[in-house]
Order: C-alpha cells, then sequence, then structure tokens
C-alpha cells in the first residue's frame, strides 16, 4: 500500500473532522473539546508555545485522506522524546493503514527533531492498538488514568525505548 503522510490543511478538515465524530474514533480520542477543525485552523495560523510543540498530518493513499497523524516533541526530562496521535477512518480500519503509518512514526520524528525515544499513551481496553504497538516493539512502562468525558479511563504508558523512563512498579498512579 502506497500512502503519503502530509502536513495538514484546511481543505483536509471536513473529512477528518467527520471521522472525528465517528462513534469508533471518539471512544478513543484523548481530547476534550478541540475539534480538528479547530487543530486545521491553527496549522494555518501562528503556533503558540505548548509544553510540546506538535505537528499536524492527513494520512493519504492516492491523494484522498484515510487517516489522521500528530507528531509531538517533548522536552526532557527523562528525556527529549516524541509521540504522537493516530487515528484511521473508519471505513479505511483493516487495510493496514495504521500499521504502515506507524512504522513511519520514528522515521518522521527522527527528520523533524532527530527524537529516537517514542513515548504513546493508550486506553488500556483499546486491545487492537496495545497489540499493534507490542507487536511493533512498544513496551507498557506505565499504568495511569487519562481523562476522557469528564472521566477518567484506565490508559497505558508505552514506549519504544522503556529504559529511557524511569522505572516504577507497572501499577495505577493515583488519582
Amino acid at each position: 500500500m502506497k500512502l503519503a503522510v502530509t502536513p495538514l490543511r484546511p481543505e483536509h478538515a471536513p473529512r477528518v473532522h467527520a471521522w472525528e465524530n465517528h462513534p469508533d474514533v471518539l471512544r478513543w480520542l484523548l481530547h476534550d473539546g478541540v475539534t480538528l477543525d479547530e487543530v486545521a485552523a491553527r496549522a494555518a495560523s501562528p503556533p503558540t508555545p505548548q509544553p510540546a510543540e506538535v505537528i499536524h498530518h492527513v494520512i493519504e493513499r492516492a491523494d484522498v485522506p484515510v487517516g489522521y497523524l500528530a507528531l509531538s516533541a517533548h522536552p526532557p526530562p527523562p528525556c527529549a522524546w516524541g509521540s504522537f496521535e493516530l487515528f484511521v477512518g473508519p471505513e479505511h480500519q483493516g487495510e493496514g493503514v495504521g500499521r504502515e503509518a506507524l512504522a513511519r512514526v520514528p522515521g518522521l520524528l527522527r527528520d523533524w527533531r532527530g527524537l529516537e525515544v517514542i513515548r504513546i499513551g493508550v486506553f488500556e481496553d483499546n486491545h487492537r492498538a496495545v497489540a499493534l504497538y507490542k507487536e511493533l516493539g512498544y513496551a507498557v512502562t506505565e499504568r495511569c488514568w487519562f481523562p476522557k468525558g469528564g472521566a477518567e479511563r484506565r490508559g497505558l504508558l508505552m514506549s519504544n525505548n522503556p529504559d529511557a523512563f524511569a522505572r516504577r512498579p507497572i501499577g495505577f498512579r493515583s488519582r
């Protein structure tokens, strides 16, 4: 499959926004109250200071958007590291888009900011994503809680280099 990962542009917003509001995608999104329309609009305006630097992409196959990928660069401590948020349009799930896009993340982060260490958060009950991340070499470094819809959901922090993060017993952090 030939995929292109290109910067998110305002014209991508309607397609990506439709995915964002799909129940299968909403189940996994971490952010509350920020639509991808707003993200696309921000991508076209001057950057504002953030704790992490973020760039937003659309994943395309034959010039058709099939997914969304945001890359983040985080400063130390414990080390400079990257993270990502990825979702694939429901009509394209099961086609290998996520796997191929994930395989590109290390190179994209390295080319963008020279980052080798990747850390991601995933809901613990997203078994399909957890299995894929493990298959691609990510390991659980910590169990945690993620805010979602005014509540909290159990999550996992995973890394391609678990030794880069302080070792703590694998257990849930208190709320």
